[in-house]
Parts: C-alpha cells; structure tokens; sequence
C-alpha cells in the first residue's frame, strides 16, 4: 500500500466514523480534528485548520472517496455517483428536419455564478 492509498483509506475511515458517530449520537458532542487531519491527502488550496472553499472541498473529497471505495468496497463503488451524481442532458433540434439529438453528461455538482 502507498502513502498515497494510505491516506484515502484513512480519509475514508474518518468519514464512515463521522457518520456512523453522528446517527448513533453518542454524547452531546462529536470531536472532528481526526476527520480534519486526514484531510490533509485532499491538497486543499489552504491548510486543513484554515477556512476552504466548499465547493473545491466537496469535489476533492467525493473524488478522493470514490477511489478508496473502488479499491476497498467496490461493491459500494456506485454509492457516490448514486447518491450526488445527476445526469445533465442537453439537446439540439434542426430547425430544417425537426431531428432532435441528446448528449448526457455525468455530473457531481452545478457551478453557479452569483452577482
């Protein structure tokens, strides 16, 4: 195993320890620093500890589970595209024939520019 696969192993038993911590709500409160220290192997713009853009954490993280699932859990490898992915079609219509032709695309989030 490298350090790199090391690393999103642990990143992926980090986050099944959140959730599993978070639905059987034992105690009051939930200490999160072992999930943001294994953040680290996500190579976020800033420190863990700092404030990071949502969007780029939740893309680094998904795609960074994705490849730990497909390795350790490849029957749960679908989970995530199942779970956050979305298909956008976008279609053409000749304006001469009427001919309409559809191209699918998988995605994982919307980019929205806000103004």
């Amino acid at each position: 195993e490298s350090a790199d696969e090391s690393s999103s192993r642990k990143l992926l038993e980090e986050v099944q320890r959140t959730f599993v911590n978070l639905d059987e709500a034992r105690g009051r409160c939930f200490d999160p620093r072992s999930l943001v220290e294994a953040s680290h192997c996500l190579k976020l713009e800033f420190d863990v500890w700092q404030q990071n853009d949502a969007s780029e954490f939740a893309m680094k993280l998904l795609d960074r589970l994705e490849i730990s699932l497909k390795k350790w859990s490849p029957s749960h490898f679908k989970y995530l595209a199942h779970t956050f992915g979305m298909k956008q079609t976008k279609q053409k219509i000749c304006k001469e024939c009427g001919l309409k032709t559809n191209r699918e695309e998988a995605m994982m989030n919307i980019d929205c520019q806000i103004r």
